[in-house]
């Protein structure tokens, strides 16, 4: 399995039924590889170790509910840069 950037950030779109209702969520690759591993050994923690379909496989997705309970980065645009980040 190839090695992931770090620094590499996701844009998540979940597109709304009506014009302007689309959700946007920017995360970091480490905040996803975390959600993932967590919803992956959960599957697994439910199914005694195994993927239930298939043995082999390695799927494993996420959901808007995973996303909106944690704390994504925040975009701000200044001028004619983003700045993107988390408020600390």
């Amino acid at each position: 399995m190839p090695q992931w950037k770090k620094d590499l950030i996701f844009v998540i779109v979940f597109f709304g039924e009506n014009l302007g209702e689309d959700r946007f969520y920017i995360w970091e690759n480490s905040s996803i590889h975390e959600i993932i591993f967590s919803n992956y050994q959960s599957l697994l923690q439910t199914h005694n170790g195994i993927s239930p379909r298939n043995p082999n496989s390695r799927h494993c997705a996420y959901s808007e509910e995973d996303l909106s309970f944690k704390d994504p980065l925040k975009v701000a645009l200044r001028g004619d840069r983003i700045e993107i980040g988390r408020d600390r």
